[in-house]
């Protein structure tokens, strides 16, 4: 999907292709200053299935996918790329600052995912927390003892899933480490036996290896 920019010599645009649109699905509801040959500052944000665009600090477009039929089943995470076309000679677009906030890579965002009620969601989220690794330990160690049976079974494989690919011979010395750290601090504050019975189990499999 596009996030358009737009300069004003085109006014005749509507909405929904207008700077600040999620171009030709969802139009903005409060369409920003679009002033050529001085800096704007745009903040697109793709949070699992809700996209929020910003021009200027000013809230433009604010979308869930699931309510737009034409960004149903669209991937939740993908390539970022920068374009400029549709320009006679003369105009272009240029871009400065560009910060990318990956925030698959935040413990805390990603374990809120393990209680969203959407299938797709949840597997990007457990997706996420793996790839993270031993950094999710904690966390995962706590939400097992979740009421939340989605949440602690999906907290259970994830860890064991962490613990599997740590214990690998070919796995770095360092990350080890973390993983025998953050297992013991786990089990040291763990209020569930059974919890704790399996926590001391993930930590066997890292040690002997």
């Amino acid at each position: 999907m596009e996030v358009q920019l737009l300069a004003p010599w085109t006014p005749t645009r509507p909405d929904l292709y207008c700077t600040g649109s999620v171009y030709g699905h969802v139009p903005v509801t409060d369409r920003p200053d679009e002033t050529p040959g001085i800096w704007h500052e745009m903040e697109i944000r793709y949070d699992r299935k809700l996209i929020t665009v910003h021009v200027n600090g000013k809230l433009t477009t604010i979308a869930d996918t699931d309510t737009v039929e034409s960004l149903k089943d669209k991937p939740l995470a993908g390539s970022i790329g920068f374009q400029s076309n549709h320009s006679d000679e003369g105009e272009y677009v240029k871009f400065r600052n560009i910060y990318i906030r990956d925030l698959d890579l935040e413990p805390d965002y990603v374990i809120s995912g393990f209680y969203e009620k959407d299938d797709q969601v949840r597997k990007y989220a457990h997706q996420a927390a793996l790839s993270i690794g031993p950094a999710m330990i904690g966390l995962l160690a706590e939400k097992m003892s979740e009421d939340n049976p989605m949440v602690s079974s999906g907290a259970r494989q994830i860890l064991f899933d962490i613990i599997a690919r740590t214990s690998r011979p070919e796995a770095s010395q360092n990350e080890k480490s973390i993983a025998v750290r953050a297992l013991r601090n786990s089990i040291e504050n763990c209020t569930s036996e059974s919890t704790a019975e399996y926590l001391k189990w993930l930590l066997g499999m890292v040690e002997s290896r």
